[in-house]
């Protein structure tokens, strides 16, 4: 504040306001807090410092990130940082001093993984935050991270190595051994992946029976990069399941050999789901008491991947678990044949993924008309389930083939329709000449 000044009625007065903010000035009467006039508001900003600029807010994956800086002080030891955005300022990425004397420069860097980043001035070699770019995002690699294990079945005490590929190669990126299914926090073991490390192995040993993962997380945190399969600890009894076929059919059977067993009086054999908990089972057989060696054939219920398991004790302690078998969904069969045929010449239909039972039958009939009525037809042979029938159409019109199940009209394909012209060839219908009308049923 300032006195007016005796028989002033006009004067300027000059002031420096103390900080950013919004002010105004008041004119006092008479030494007291009577005001009489009021200017309009006067903002006072922040006083300008050094500035950082970033040349993109999103990067493709393995891209270099360009920060500017303005108006930088100069100082002998402040220096730039890059780090992850929102980070504690002391978690820094890569770092690099300014230079005396330097006030403005560029930097250019290369962010080793996926995510949001932003660089920051620190001063005088230490952490006083003078100025931060705004933040910027890394996209992920275009192929994803991916961990493969190599064993999906092992015993107890023996050690299993996880193979990391196409990794984003953070310096604070982890790997992971966890029970299936736990929570992201619950970790048996762990290793950091290491900076700018993109593949590498890491062998650990479980340390109990179970079913177990391999986890890749992001950031020294627990966003998750990938998941490997699950791999199965048996109990270590030295049991064994194998398995007759890898994949089968829908309806197909598949055999499972004990070898080993602890031929315990309790112990037991199941089929489940791959990697479904241990009470899911979809079929059981007790083995009974002294049993070391046993095989069980058994029709799995649909197509997925399933693994046998042999439970210990009429528990759910798992002895033993072979290899998965896929149960393939069973390709519905097919008829095949060229769209358009001339009259008096042959048409072939060819027969895909048929069933092969002795009873299914292939007919030509009239398109669009009832099962019943049908020119001709022949057996497609017990065991063939791929075959090609040549048979000549009686006259012009539009036909389709069809294929029937266990000698009756039970339909189970039908080829796209076929149409013979009226065009044919002198001398060629022979004695269809007179045809005058589908055949009767067989």
């Amino acid at each position: 504040w300032t006195w007016v000044g005796a028989g002033q009625s006009s004067a300027t007065w000059t002031v420096t306001p103390p900080g950013p903010g919004t002010y105004e000035f008041r004119l006092f009467v008479e030494n007291g807090y009577t005001r009489v006039a009021t200017s309009p508001a006067v903002t006072v900003g922040a006083a300008v410092g050094p500035t950082l600029a970033i040349a993109a807010g999103t990067l493709p994956s393995g891209a270099a990130a360009t920060v500017t800086l303005g108006q930088g002080r100069g100082a002998a030891f402040d220096w730039l940082a890059l780090a992850r955005a929102g980070a504690p300022v002391t978690s820094v990425e890569q770092w690099t001093y300014v230079g005396a004397g330097v006030s403005s420069r560029t930097w250019t860097v290369t962010p080793a993984a996926a995510g949001a980043y932003e660089f920051r001035l620190f001063l005088d070699n230490g952490y006083t935050l003078a100025a931060t770019s705004p933040p910027f995002s890394v996209l992920p690699p275009t192929s994803p991270p991916t961990l493969a294990v190599s064993a999906e079945a092992v015993a107890l005490g023996q050690a299993v190595t996880v193979a990391l590929a196409n990794g984003a190669g953070g310096a604070l990126d982890w790997l992971a051994l966890a029970p299936e299914g736990s929570p992201s926090d619950q970790v048996s073991e762990w290793t950091y992946v290491g900076a700018g490390v993109a593949s590498r192995t890491w062998t650990v040993t479980p340390p109990a029976a179970g079913r177990y993962e391999f986890r890749l997380f992001l950031a020294n945190g627990y966003t998750l990069g990938a998941r490997s399969a699950a791999v199965t600890v048996s109990a270590g009894t030295g049991a064994s399941l194998s398995v007759s076929a890898s994949a089968v059919n829908a309806g197909g059977t598949v055999t499972v050999t004990l070898a080993n067993g602890p031929g315990g009086a309790a112990n037991w054999l199941a089929l489940a789901p791959a990697g479904s908990p241990p009470a899911s089972v979809v079929q059981w057989l007790p083995l009974g008491a002294g049993t070391t060696q046993r095989t069980w054939t058994v029709t799995p219920p649909g197509p997925t991947r399933y693994e046998f398991r042999l439970f210990l004790d009429n528990a759910h302690t798992l002895g033993a678990a072979s290899a998965p078998v896929a149960v393939l969904p069973l390709a519905e069969p097919a008829l095949s044949a060229a769209p358009v045929a001339a009259a008096g010449s042959p048409v072939h239909v060819t027969l895909t993924n048929g069933r092969g039972a002795s009873g299914d039958w292939i007919a030509l009939a009239p398109a669009g008309a009832p099962d019943g009525s049908l020119v001709q037809w022949t057996y497609v042979g017990a065991g063939t389930a791929a075959r090609t029938w040549t048979v000549t159409p009686p006259g012009p019109g539009t036909y389709e083939f069809r294929l029937f199940y266990d000698h009756v009209l039970a339909r189970a394909a039908t080829s796209a329709p076929v149409t013979v012209s009226g065009v044919v060839p002198e001398g060629s219908l022979g004695p269809l000449a007179n045809f005058d009308g589908p055949r009767p049923p067989p």
